[in-house]
């Protein structure tokens, strides 16, 4: 009986070689098959979205390349486990075969995994810009380098981490620099150029009635709030020794910086949780990328751009309408401190300040029922002696007179960010405005 099953267990050992070697050999013929028919001809027919960047096309082929050279190893690998003798006798220990196996199923599937998805990855982030990095004092900032573009829209951020071109620190001689301090409306979220954003509107309009050099800084970045105005004014806005320094203010600034853990909060704000700038490993692997997207979208309702226009809606509704709100004084409370601190700064410093105040299309559209948020930064302003813009009553003033609806001043489906048509009529109200308050006599500072 024992030698019986002694040679009963040495019939099996070579079975269990040429089974290791069979799986090289399938999943070799396996990634050749994937290189041959994962292409981009494949990927335009499951998204006809045209036109595919050079970028995806690139990692797709990359990727093919790469599958194709996995699958002829292996399939070598399985060749050479029968014709190497040491390497046969290994395999035929039945223990150390499962081992084997194993590994190279699970590597297999995760390296698999990670070709395949490497396109579809590109994909997605040629399709949404990923320009965020986080930052210790300001939570986060634009990184630097950005080149963005997807059919007419393009976002290019230079190295200061700015929208818009190349500015150096230094100012010129004769040039009045207008520094803009604001958050996604300013940085023009959703316009197809920097130069269709309302602090480069206003540099054209002011430069050409005054006859002088004028030159805007935009510092606008997506989800600031004031007191991250106030610290990139403090830390970096003032190495550009702006003149002027206008901030804009958007009604739900005063609520939304109160969720950041910092200030008691619970997150690290959206712009951190529906960006990868929170999740390093999603730029090094499309695995962990698209993990972190299907978050992201689960998160947000699988749709963050609307939740963000309907928040931006209810933070409106909620300045409107329910004063005295304990969570609503306390935001107001820091605003108003921020935006002293800025004053104070730009003081101490001979530069001019001054505030516009961006309505939402929700007060818009309230004919006067919603503009409470405006008419306490005005007040406050006053006290202060800090010139304020409300755009409110330019912005109806030029629906009526351009036959418009108000719709057609902001981007279809959203609430809070201009159109160019938009940003048009708040450069030409911010330029008069700044223009009143006499830009060209300013004190020429040493």
């Amino acid at each position: 009986m024992k030698t019986n099953l002694g040679d009963h267990r040495q019939q099996e050992s070579p079975e269990e070689a040429d089974l290791i070697s069979l799986f090289f050999a399938l999943i070799g013929a396996g990634f050749i098959v994937f290189a041959a028919a994962f292409n981009e001809f494949l990927l335009r027919y499951l998204d006809p979205r045209p036109p595919l960047s050079t970028e995806v096309i690139a990692t797709v082929r990359t990727g093919q390349l790469q599958t194709l050279i996995i699958g002829l190893v292996l399939i070598g690998a399985s060749v050479v486990v029968n014709r190497v003798p040491r390497l046969n006798v290994l395999v035929r220990r039945g223990a150390l075969a499962n081992v084997i196996v194993g590994l190279l199923l699970t590597v297999s599937a995760v390296v698999a995994m990670e070709l395949v998805l490497r396109p579809l990855a590109s994909f997605y982030r040629a399709d949404i810009p990923d320009m965020y990095v986080e930052d210790a004092e300001l939570g986060w900032r634009l990184r630097p380098g950005t080149d963005w573009q997807r059919r007419s829209q393009q976002i290019h951020v230079n190295s200061h981490g700015l929208r818009g071109p190349e500015v150096a620190y230094a100012k010129p001689d004769g040039v009045i620099r207008v520094l803009f301090l604001g958050g996604s409306v300013t940085f023009g979220l959703g316009l197809r150029s920097y130069r269709q954003t309302f602090a480069y509107g206003t540099e054209r309009i002011v430069g050409c009635a005054s006859g002088r050099e004028v030159e805007a800084i935009n510092a606008g970045v997506p989800g600031y709030a004031t007191w991250q105005q106030y610290s990139y004014l403090v830390h970096e806005g003032v190495w550009y020794d702006p003149d002027v320094v206008v901030l804009a203010f958007a009604p739900y600034d005063v609520v939304e910086w109160l969720r950041l853990r910092r200030f008691g909060g619970v997150d690290d704000g959206e712009v951190i949780l529906r960006t990868s700038a929170g999740f390093p490993l999603a730029n090094r692997s499309a695995i962990a990328y698209l993990v972190w997207k299907l978050w992201v979208s689960v998160r947000f309702d699988g749709n963050p751009e609307r939740l963000a226009a309907l928040k931006d809606i209810y933070d409106a509704h909620f300045l409107c309408n329910d004063e005295g709100n304990p969570t609503q004084e306390r935001g107001w409370t820091g605003t108003v401190e921020y935006i002293k601190g800025i004053h104070e700064e730009c003081r101490s410093r001979g530069m001019s300040f001054a505030v516009i105040m961006l309505p939402t299309l929700y007060q818009m559209r309230s004919e006067g029922r919603c503009e409470r948020p405006q008419a306490r930064l005005a007040a406050f302003a006053a006290r202060n002696g800090i010139p304020a813009l409300d755009l409110l009553p330019a912005l109806r003033e030029a629906v009526t007179e351009r036959g418009l609806s108000y719709g057609d001043l902001y981007l279809p489906g959203e609430d809070a960010h201009f159109s160019a048509l938009g940003t048009e009529i708040i450069a030409e109200a911010t330029a008069e405005f700044l223009r009143s308050h006499d830009i060209r006599s300013l004190p020429r500072r040493k």
